[in-house]
């Protein structure tokens, strides 16, 4: 298999990543080891063995995920020493010009939306984090999420990639994560990762409605509504819709009449009444459920119009 070049990945991250924000979100803190459990680590002190890794990285709503270990990574270059403990974590031993890397066992048509990495950085030099990383059989690669961790610290982190989903395709290709160290003394250290992914196409309903948009503001004729994240209530708190959905499934409301089109977060408005309504305004609840196309972030655009008007948006599910 063809190795990832390290530089070239640096050069990736620069270009996709540019200005992304890396979440750092400390552990539990370290049970006491059964005896003869401790880690041993370079500077011979002796930690405990790590909680379970899921309880300070939320888990999404009806999303499935995947985790590795360290050990499950390994050098891209067949001559790189390293040092692996008790199936826990690994560091390289010897100075690497390549990387370490995993790759996932993602269902064929799912979607990766989250990606999150589990390390001690005790070193200024930092760590990349590369996932999804999608290696094409022709040779070529590309990355959906990057992330650097260049605090240094000696407490276990977890480290959350933005990642930009994809749907997965098994047919030519492979779905990767991949870490680069910046020394070999032990200093830093890969103890798991993890994807998250929509399993199932389909339409996913919810139990019941969470309002996206709405507070009864006034719209003009042919005013548009940019960037409304249907990820979110409008109290900021998360809806159920994931990042990465085709299509949110709304109720779309009004108390007046007219037309509105829907479009993709991103793409021009289509023109096209997606909504409509008819009768003396103000005196009744004009009311449809539509299919809201998403951008891969979640998000949509609307324009109002012929009326004037407040609209309101309450989802019901998603779409994938």
């Amino acid at each position: 298999m063809q190795k990832f070049d390290r530089r070239q990945l640096l050069k990736t991250a620069a270009a996709v990543t540019a200005g992304a924000a890396v979440g750092a979100i400390g552990m539990p803190p370290l049970t006491a080891a059964a005896a003869g459990g401790g880690i041993s680590h370079p500077n011979g002190a002796q930690q405990a063995l790590p909680k379970l890794l899921t309880p300070n990285t939320p888990l999404t709503p009806n999303t499935t995920y995947s985790t590795l270990s360290g050990s499950d990574f390994k050098p891209s270059e067949s001559a790189d020493g390293y040092v692996q403990n008790d199936q826990l974590y690994i560091y390289p031993a010897t100075a690497t010009s390549g990387d370490f890397r995993a790759r996932f066992p993602v269902p064929n048509g799912a979607v990766i939306t989250e990606a999150v990495f589990w390390v001690v950085n005790n070193d200024a030099s930092g760590m990349n984090f590369f996932a999804p990383y999608r290696f094409m059989f022709d040779g070529t690669f590309q990355t959906y999420g990057f992330a650097a961790q260049t605090a240094a610290s000696p407490n276990l982190v977890a480290v959350t990639v933005p990642v930009t989903p994809v749907t997965v395709d098994n047919t030519a290709n492979s779905y990767w994560a991949v870490v680069t160290f910046g020394v070999t003394t032990g200093a830093q250290q890969l103890y798991a990762a993890r994807l998250g992914w929509l399993l199932e196409p389909g339409l996913t309903t919810f139990a019941n409605p969470r309002r996206i948009y709405g507070d009864g503001t006034l719209l003009s004729p042919g005013q548009p509504v940019l960037h409304v994240d249907a990820t979110k209530k409008t109290d900021g708190t998360p809806s159920g819709v994931p990042a990465g959905a085709k299509a949110a499934f709304c109720a779309v409301s009004s108390y007046g009449t007219g037309a509105i089109s829907l479009y993709k977060d991103g793409d021009l408005d289509n023109g096209i009444g997606a909504w409509a309504s008819q009768g003396t305004a103000g005196n009744g609840v004009n009311q449809g459920y539509n299919l809201v196309p998403l951008s891969t972030a979640g998000k949509f655009s609307f324009t109002n119009y012929f009326t004037s008007k407040a609209m309101y948006f309450d989802v019901w599910g998603f779409l994938v």
